[in-house]
């Protein structure tokens, strides 16, 4: 059963990073276009 769930919640965690990782990015890029303005 642990096992199982295992990579899962490895995948998941990944996953989040990613989005996380991304979403700062996204940030980032959209505040130095304001700062180019």
């Amino acid at each position: 059963m642990l096992l199982r769930q295992f990579p899962t919640i490895k995948l998941n965690e990944y996953v989040l990073n990613l989005l996380t990782g991304l979403n700062k990015t996204y940030r980032s890029v959209l505040f130095g276009i304001e700062i180019s303005r």
